[in-house]
């Protein structure tokens, strides 16, 4: 068989995971055969190094047949000022919880300090005290990571070394030849990196297959959307008009894959007609985006963190921009704060019935936010207002969530954190745990 046709079987596919995992499982299915045997190993590119992927790649398994390794997002693609840090990928794997994770991430920090993981446990107990300042993680977490994942540590410690990518290069120039043949490499990115020769170098003993959507239809820059459409519902014996199809793109943008993906999804479940037209599309697609804010909303207002976070990722999948959830907190918590206000200054009882909210209650309370020309409260529905006004957020928690906005605005617009993640810590930091005790709060003291 050709040597570069042997360098072609290894794949690079860049495109969003969840769009790329399908079709990474579809071409280690396909590379496996009919029968199935072998293994398929996910590796993420902040997790490990190269010298671990190689590791993977040469390694006889304990079984004999054929080995698929993804390899997602290598850090030897990104510009020092795209990669993060290992001591920041620490800290949040502590935070989610992933022990092993954070141990082989610590690993790797020991590596760059030169420690030993032994001679922590063992030696002068100021090389961990300093090591605790400087990670910002307490002493006990990194004992923990110690005593628990000591194998793990060492495993990584091992294998370290700093990840230029020339190495990997080589085992994918050289495939072909021995036990290396019986294995295989797909490597998935995002996206592209721009003005990389090492970039360049790989794609020419690579095969090549791009999912990212491409606005401008260029041809080689990636498949366009609307051929992506035509696909996905081609699949499913169905097709979308054009007029359905612009609109389509105008409310679910272009720019992100799994988003699109998600939405046509949510058509194809929801209908039988085979052609998609533009009222399916306003129907579900509009309706289904007013409906997750609102249930957003309202499992804020109802200080219930399990909830507000599942309509926040459903949001996430969606596209919606943080900065629209943003102005939705916003609005929620300023009228809470406003009926609030305006019920304390009229010593409303919270203890009365929605029937006497709506017909003794609510004509006082919009007379006074109209004298105070808070227009925006007085539109409300009188039972929006009621629910609104019941919510168990006191004066001091509102003004303290509403003083932090601002800084969530900042960090939207100007954090190298992502969007959804900003707007998690927000809630968390508030909803966490209950204030509320069983009462209504301050207010109607």
């Amino acid at each position: 068989m050709d040597n570069m046709k042997e360098q072609k079987e290894c794949l690079m596919i860049i495109g969003e995971w969840q769009v790329a995992k399908e079709l990474c499982q579809e071409e280690a299915q396909r590379f496996l055969g009919e029968n199935g045997q072998g293994a398929i190993h996910v590796l993420s590119g902040d997790e490990v190094t190269e010298l671990q992927v190689l590791e993977k790649l040469k390694t006889k398994g304990i079984f004999p047949g054929k080995k698929v390794v993804i390899f997602k997002e290598p850090e030897f693609f990104l510009s020092n000022k795209k990669r993060q840090g290992p001591e920041k990928r620490l800290k949040n794997a502590l935070n989610e919880g992933k022990t092993k994770r954070a141990a082989r991430l610590l690993a790797r920090i020991l590596r760059e300090h030169d420690l030993e993981a032994g001679h922590l446990l063992k030696g002068p107990p100021n090389i961990l005290t300093s090591l605790s300042k400087t990670l910002s993680i307490d002493k006990q977490q990194i004992l923990m990571l110690l005593e628990e994942h000591m194998d793990e540590i060492e495993k990584a410690s091992l294998n370290y070394a700093p990840s230029g990518g020339k190495r990997l290069l080589s085992w994918i120039k050289e495939r072909g030849t021995g036990h290396a043949l019986h294995n295989l490499l797909i490597i998935q990115m995002e996206d592209a990196p721009s003005n990389s020769s090492l970039f360049d170098q790989y794609k020419k003993h690579l095969r090549v297959i791009d999912l990212r959507l491409n606005k401008k239809g260029k041809k080689g820059e990636g498949a366009s959307l609307s051929l992506f459409i035509k696909k996905l519902l081609e699949k499913q014996g169905r097709r979308m008009d054009r007029g359905a199809l612009e609109l389509f793109t105008a409310l679910v943008g272009t720019s992100s894959t799994s988003a699109v993906k998600n939405e046509l999804q949510k058509l194809l479940l929801t209908g039988k007609d085979k052609i998609i037209t533009a009222e399916h599309v306003q129907s579900l697609v509009t309706r289904h985006r007013e409906e997750e804010i609102f249930r957003f909303t309202e499992a804020l207002r109802e200080r219930d963190l399990g909830r507000c976070l599942k309509s926040l990722h459903q949001l996430t999948l969606q596209n919606i921009h943080p900065l629209v959830l943003l102005s939705a907190l916003r609005n929620t918590l300023l009228r809470i704060y406003a009926l609030k206000e305006s019920a304390k200054l009229l010593r409303i009882d919270q203890r009365c019935s929605y029937n006497q909210f709506s017909t003794k209650y609510w004509p006082l309370m919009k007379k006074a936010l109209s004298e105070h020309k808070i227009a925006f409260a007085t539109k409300m529905h009188p039972y929006s207002a009621f629910v609104h006004y019941r919510s168990s957020f006191d004066r001091q928690e509102l003004e303290d969530m509403l003083e932090g906005l601002s800084e969530l605005d900042l960090a939207l617009k100007g954090s190298k954190v992502e969007g959804p993640l900003v707007l998690e810590r927000f809630v968390f930091r508030y909803l966490g745990h209950d204030n509320s005790q069983g009462n209504l709060g301050r207010f109607s003291r």
